[in-house]
């Protein structure tokens, strides 16, 4: 309650401190395997309502998002020497080409860590086969396009 008044909390700085609570709640649970016992926003609004808050369910979805908007990451500047590193990541894409509609393509990705240049090839189909291998049974598929980021 509001000190003096005896009526329902409004303040928003109140709430937010007690959604952390909740959310904080939500994130010892998922790290014990109880992913179903975690709070819903609607949980979280039912929960602020019984201990005093005059608040509706849309600002509780407001000021949780914005607490889970709020990133902890921390960066750290890695220094690389030129032709010394390079990543490889590949997935798939859907992509319009030639105006034949969205297809989904496999990417390949190459990036230069010390230039951040980037190197991808398209391709139509996922292949494990080995061009340099004479017992691979399937041929090796054609790029559909190259494309170099640089």
């Amino acid at each position: 309650m509001t000190a003096g008044t005896g009526g329902p909390r409004k303040t928003t700085e109140e709430a937010m401190a007690e959604i952390e609570k909740c959310l904080k709640l939500n994130e010892e649970k998922r790290a014990r395997g109880m992913h179903k016992q975690q709070m819903k926003k609607i949980d979280i609004h039912e929960h602020l309502i019984r201990v005093g808050f005059d608040i509706s369910y849309s600002t509780v979805k407001r000021l949780t998002k914005e607490i889970e908007d709020r990133h902890d990451e921390a960066f750290i500047r890695q220094e690389y020497d030129p032709g010394g590193a390079c990543e490889f990541d590949r997935g798939v894409v859907r992509l319009d080409i030639g105006g034949t509609g969205y297809k989904k393509y496999q990417m390949a990705v190459f990036t230069a860590a010390y230039s951040n240049n980037r190197y991808a090839r398209l391709y139509r189909s996922q292949d494990t086969a080995d061009s340099n291998n004479p017992r691979s049974r399937s041929p090796v598929l054609p790029p559909v396009a190259d494309i170099n980021f640089s």
